[in-house]
């Protein structure tokens, strides 16, 4: 995996099966802060927009999420699931 934004990037990770990866930021105070992240494995490359402010800054202060082959998933603290799940990012 590989997440940035537009003023930091983190660089390439290998995750192993189960493993996990994390990373702490401040969102700015234009409330225009935004990482995406890209995930390959096999031959499937895919990436998405770990964080963008306006739609994450309400859900979580610490926003967790479950990569799947049919898209990234967040943990839904109300529910205690992983339902706010997404499609990847087009090409």
């Amino acid at each position: 995996m590989h997440c940035k934004s537009k003023n930091d990037d983190l660089g390439a990770h290998a995750i192993p099966d189960k493993g996990s990866y994390a990373f702490t930021f401040r969102p700015n105070i234009l409330g225009t802060t935004q990482f995406w992240c890209s995930f390959a494995w096999g031959s499937e490359f895919h990436y998405f927009d770990i964080y963008i402010h306006k739609r994450d800054d309400w859900l979580c202060n610490y926003c967790l999420w479950i990569i799947k082959p049919t898209g990234p998933c967040m943990w839904n603290y109300d529910t205690n699931a992983w339902d706010i799940c997404s499609k990847w990012n087009e090409s």
